[in-house]
């Protein structure tokens, strides 16, 4: 599987998300957070199948610990990581920022942090009174190598874009929310040579679920699910290859979360062995509008 060539480096087509690693995480996880033998298993087989990006948080719990730990076990080769600034900082304080910069550094046992994304998207509007300067200190001082943002709306993509001082930035797409692509933030991306990481290729795991599962967890998704699982069928195909399939068309880095090794293996045997032809990648009954559904940070008040 090629690599994502991006300013003349290679950037791994399949990026571990370790959430997972640090906390409990997504819709469909059923087992909880691994343990950390369990979490070093899933770190060495992405490494054993080629991955070298890895996509963590200051606010993902034990996370960048836990990742930390494993990469000092199994690590051969040079990493690039991403980490995110939590949310919960106070975006003026410009030492509390430096030191949990360093923390993270520390945690996860690199010189160097490849990316350090905003977590906090309205963060992009304090930008130019002082959040900025401190940042690109620290980059021009070798600790960040890129500056990036983490977004959830395309204006917020196209604002974070626009800005000369970031250069990656992680969006949500998938083949229900395809905002994105059809806002045209991947070819905004292109042209001014920033890097657009994609999460949620599976929507948390619902577009993986069966509609018995989505109804349960989450009745208002499920005639949604159902139309999903047909057209699936109708295309022959299981809808984890449908929602794989789609998400290497974007020809992006994806940013992948498992909850076991095994994961890891079928993840890259889809993306190895998955080529969807563009009359099903381009079918407009594979999108969906409701904002509710598409967007996870609304789910907890919908589903109570």
């Amino acid at each position: 599987m090629k690599d994502i060539v991006w300013n003349g480096e290679n950037i791994s087509r399949f990026v571990l998300g370790t959430a997972q690693l640090g906390m409990d995480y997504g819709i469909a996880n059923a087992s909880g957070r691994p343990t950390e033998k369990a979490a070093c298993e899933i770190v060495k087989e992405a490494l054993d199948n080629g991955v070298n990006c890895f996509d963590t948080a200051q606010v993902y719990g034990d996370s960048e610990i836990v990742l930390g730990k494993c990469l000092k076990r199994v690590h051969r080769r040079r990493i690039k990581i991403v980490s995110k600034l939590s949310s919960k900082l106070e975006p003026s304080d410009s030492e509390s920022i430096k030191r949990t910069v360093k923390e993270s550094r520390q945690n996860l046992g690199v010189d160097q942090l490849w990316g350090l994304m905003l977590h906090q998207t309205d963060w992009l509007a304090l930008w130019n009174e002082g959040l900025g300067r401190t940042l690109v200190a620290l980059k021009k001082a070798g600790g960040i190598k890129y500056l990036g943002v983490s977004v959830y709306s395309v204006e917020d993509a196209r604002r974070a874009l626009e800005n000369s001082d970031i250069q990656i930035i992680q969006v949500p797409c998938n083949a229900w929310d395809q905002r994105m692509k059809t806002a045209g933030v991947f070819e905004l991306a292109k042209s001014l040579n920033k890097l657009c990481f994609v999460r949620s290729i599976y929507l948390q795991g619902l577009l993986i679920m069966s509609t018995e599962e989505v109804e349960k967890k989450f009745p208002k998704a499920t005639e949604i699910s159902q139309r999903w699982h047909k057209l699936a069928e109708d295309y022959g195909l299981r809808p984890l290859e449908f929602a794989i399939g789609f998400a290497k068309s974007l020809q992006l880095p994806l940013v992948i979360g498992v909850d076991n090794s095994a994961q890891i293996i079928e993840n890259f045997s889809l993306l190895e062995g998955v080529e969807l032809p563009r009359e099903i990648i381009e079918d407009t009954r594979l999108r969906v509008e409701d904002e509710d559904i598409i967007i996870p940070s609304r789910w907890n008040i919908l589903r109570g």
